[in-house]
């Protein structure tokens, strides 16, 4: 068993590492050589992924940071903000475009590496909680390995070093995903708000991630007290409440404003239709294909049924069914991505 079963807690033995310094050493060489490769020709134009994204964030950052200099001529501000103007609204709000002309600042100028270099340090943060989570559920070999995937995914890296608030949110959501996972180990106040700050935030940065983020916490849950006991638990309703809330206000607020591309976005997300269509289960597996490979999606299915202790067959179940309503409710995006 692991911890969190009932009947005490059993590991397997641990054969690569035998030393928790050894193990230290090797997750060093890991993290120090996937940073290395996300900055390889890191201050070329972002064509590599996602440029369309890219480009509209980085004139926003353009714009704010040509507003406050003072040795930037008018024109090139006038133009700046004209071009700021039409790109529109964007959904989420614009924490990456702030962080990145503070960064400008520092830097004496415009130098677009330097949120590419932000995104990079995002996606490594998450990898140490990725391998904080699977120690928890797994043994330290496993951990090792989800850490290993985790940096070293060719998706992954194209991903992590685009200018675009992804790679910020993965980290959120990891850390939320952890701190979910230390509360349910230590249930106190502090351990509650400790999981619901990140949540909060991962949510308003994109509110997609309150599938998994849900799928994590809820699963766990029920699992140790049962449905109805859930319901009626006050840090369960904490929880749920308090942890979409920030998001929530922000976006519902954004719906309303003029020329809202929310609503627009909201109403074309969900396309019933497509349930029906063979095409898009299709799509939906060459989208998995494209991002993780068959072979990891398989093995991350097949783990379903082969994980041993309840604790990790709970929480892999969870945020299972988290993606899966995700894909459900949101069937523009899943083909979106594919395309």
């Amino acid at each position: 068993m692991y911890p969190g079963d009932e009947g005490g807690t059993y590991r397997r033995p641990v054969f690569l590492f035998h030393k928790p310094a050894s193990r230290l050493i090797i997750l060093g060489i890991l993290f120090v050589t996937a940073f290395a490769i996300r900055m390889h020709n890191i201050s070329r134009p972002p064509l590599d992924f996602q440029p369309i994204r890219q480009y509209q964030l980085a004139h926003i950052a353009r714009s704010g940071y040509f507003e406050g200099a003072e040795n930037i001529p008018q024109w090139k501000k006038d133009i700046a903000k004209i071009n700021n103007e039409r790109i529109g609204f964007l959904l989420e709000p614009r924490i990456m475009e702030r962080a990145a002309v503070l960064g400008y600042k520092i830097a004496g100028g415009e130098r677009l590496w330097i949120p590419r270099v932000m995104s990079s340090i995002f996606w490594m943060i998450g990898g140490i909680f990725v391998y904080l989570i699977a120690c928890k559920i797994f043994t330290p070999d496993e951990a090792l390995v989800s850490a290993v995937f985790y940096l070293f995914l060719p998706f992954g890296i194209s991903a992590s070093r685009s200018f675009q608030p992804d790679p910020f949110m993965v980290m959120l959501l990891l850390v939320s995903l952890f701190m979910i996972l230390k509360y349910h180990e230590q249930l106190s106040f502090l351990m509650l708000i400790s999981a619901i700050i990140p949540s909060s935030l991962a949510m308003l940065i994109k509110p997609y991630s309150i599938f998994l983020i849900f799928g994590a916490f809820i699963s766990i849950a029920i699992n140790k007290q049962g449905i109805r006991k859930s319901l009626t638990d006050r840090d369960f309703l904490m929880f749920i409440f308090l942890s979409p809330l920030p998001g929530a206000l922000y976006y519902l607020s954004s719906m309303f404003a003029q020329d809202s591309f929310v609503m627009e976005h909201a109403q074309a997300s969900f396309l019933p239709h497509l349930l029906y269509q063979g095409y898009f289960w299709k799509d939906w597996l060459a989208m998995i294909a494209r991002a993780v490979g068959l072979t990891a999606f398989a093995g991350a299915l097949s783990g379903l049924f082969l994980v041993r202790g309840r604790l990790p067959g709970v929480l892999l179940k969870g945020l299972w069914t988290g993606y899966f309503i995700f894909g459900l409710l949101f069937t523009f995006q899943i083909l979106q991505f594919y395309q």
